[in-house]
């Protein structure tokens, strides 16, 4: 048996094996934490959120959804665009009656498709308006497993600029819907909900009260209970950040919701850089989502449909989305025709836009981004409406 001294003089004989033993090892355990801790931060977003109680949820991820033709029908290569100044010279010719006019040759097209599942009976009950209705073909689709007349919403896919399904139109939701507007929130991952109207104007219900107005309350809908994190309340439209459970899989995911409330029904803003300024927020809102998400968003780069609504879901919904896919084309390609980005819209959800004033206001919109980037001169509109 080996004595106490022995056994030292071992050790201390070997001790400079054993420490640089483990200095390496300690450096191998800090490059592998290290590496752990980047690849986990560029694998996606956070895995959990709280609530307005505290209580933590998992955050679901979205699933990225294939589909065809991810360019749409606003492509690089349309004919007819316009250059910025070919479009004033263009306005300042028409005026405000030619304007017009060409609202009318649009709004006088028939509607390039059918309407069965709306006119269903079945369906009738979940229709806002009964002479609003939305084509088959580009239909929304709630995933059932129950009969066909079930996977009705009165929504539709709407192409943006080089981006198939860049949106979802939809009428405000109905009591007896607002748990399928949800529902189609999950389905088509959606980060941003853009709305154009009251819940109330002029003395009539215009959209059901889908989520919480204030900080720290809670709304529930079938399998979805919806938290109100936070609100920001600008001049023209409010900023609210909800969190939102599927009770049914465990899981919880983040939903911005912007709501423009100075538009009135029919109507216009009276300013169009404050719409212009609500778009570009929307816009980095989504970007930011989508880039949250990192690897686990294999989509096209714009991310998954931003589902914009008013009341019918055509006139004011229907002016945002001409505003946002002309400048995503003037953005791209310094040109733009804005009366061909109408007509195919209304392929898509029909009736889009309603008045020649919101068919002009895209105009204006347009011309005011033009005048804040110094690419047109101001220009003086007194003979505009003679």
């Amino acid at each position: 048996m080996m004595k106490f001294s022995q056994i030292w003089r071992t050790v201390t004989r070997h001790s400079n094996v054993i420490l640089v033993i483990s200095v390496l090892l300690l450096g191998v355990m800090y490059i592998y934490n290290t590496h752990t801790t980047q690849d986990d931060t560029d694998m996606g977003p956070k895995l959990s959120e709280k609530n307005s109680k505290g209580d933590a949820c998992i955050l679901s991820p979205r699933v990225s959804k294939s589909v065809r033709g991810s360019e749409g029908i606003h492509r690089l290569d349309d004919k007819g665009t316009m250059t910025p100044m070919e479009l004033l010279k263009h306005m300042e010719t028409i005026k405000q009656h030619g304007i017009s006019k060409e609202y009318e040759a649009v709004s006088t097209e028939m509607p390039s498709g059918s309407f069965s599942y709306s006119r269903n009976s079945n369906n009738l009950s979940k229709n806002r308006y009964s002479n609003v209705p939305c084509f088959d073909h580009s239909r929304v689709k709630l995933e059932t497993s129950h009969d066909l007349s079930s996977d009705y919403i009165n929504a539709n896919y709407v192409d943006g600029f080089m981006q198939k399904h860049a949106f979802i139109a939809a009428q405000g939701p109905l009591p007896n819907t607002v748990n399928d507007f949800w529902k189609m929130i999950w389905q088509e991952n959606v980060f941003v909900i853009v709305m154009t109207t009251q819940t109330e104007e002029r003395g009539l219900t215009k959209c059901s009260q889908y989520w919480p107005t204030a900080p720290h309350l809670t709304l529930k809908f079938g399998d979805f209970t919806i938290d109100n994190l936070k609100v920001d309340i600008k001049n023209d439209y409010t900023v609210t950040t909800l969190l939102v459970n599927n009770s049914k899989i465990g899981m919880c995911r983040n939903v911005a919701h912007f709501h423009f409330t100075g538009w009135p029904d029919f109507g216009v803003p009276t300013s169009a850089a404050t719409i212009l300024q609500f778009r570009d927020e929307i816009r980095q809102n989504q970007r930011e989502a989508v880039a949250s998400m990192g690897s686990y968003w294999t989509g096209h780069p714009g991310g998954p449909p931003i589902l914009v609504h008013c009341s019918a879901g055509i006139g004011r919904t229907g002016t945002f989305c001409a505003i946002d896919i002309s400048l995503s084309r003037l953005e791209a390609t310094q040109k733009l025709n804005i009366y061909d980005t109408v007509r195919k819209m209304r392929r898509q959800r029909a009736f889009s836009i309603q008045t020649p004033e919101q068919y002009e206001f895209c105009h204006f919109a347009v011309l005011e981004r033009l005048q804040q980037q110094g690419k047109i001169p101001t220009v003086d509109w007194s003979k505009y409406r003679n």
